[in-house]
C-alpha cells in the first residue's frame, strides 16, 4: 500500500501517506491530524476496505473526527476489483490442471 501511496501522490502531486484501522501505526485520524497540523485543510482518505462494517466504519468515523473533509466508501463490488478477483482466480485454476 505505501507504494501505492508513493505513485498515486506524484502522479497528482499532492501529499499522501499510508495509514491504518488497526494494528499498524499510524491510524487514519493520526494521520489526519498530522497533515491538519502542517496546515492542510482538505484532507481526503481513500479506503482499501472491500466491504462495508464496524472497522471500516470506526476508521471513516476517527478520520472525520480529526478534521478528515472526505472518506471514501468501501471498494465493495467495483467492477475492477471482481475482475481482478476473477483473474487470479483463473491463474490459479490454470496451475491446478496438470500438464
Amino acid at each position: 500500500m505505501a507504494r501505492l501511496a508513493r505513485v498515486w501522490g506524484a502522479h497528482h502531486k499532492l501529499p499522501v501517506t499510508t495509514a491504518y484501522a488497526q494494528a499498524a501505526p499510524p491510524a487514519a485520524g493520526e494521520a489526519v491530524r498530522a497533515f491538519r497540523a502542517e496546515g492542510r485543510r482538505h484532507i481526503a482518505v481513500a479506503s482499501f476496505f472491500l466491504t462495508p462494517g464496524p472497522l471500516a466504519d470506526r476508521a471513516a468515523e476517527l478520520a472525520l473526527e480529526a478534521g478528515a473533509a472526505a472518506v471514501a466508501e468501501p471498494l465493495g463490488a467495483h467492477p475492477e476489483v471482481a475482475r481482478t478477483v476473477l483473474a487470479r482466480y483463473a491463474v490459479g485454476a490454470v496451475e491446478l490442471v496438470p500438464v
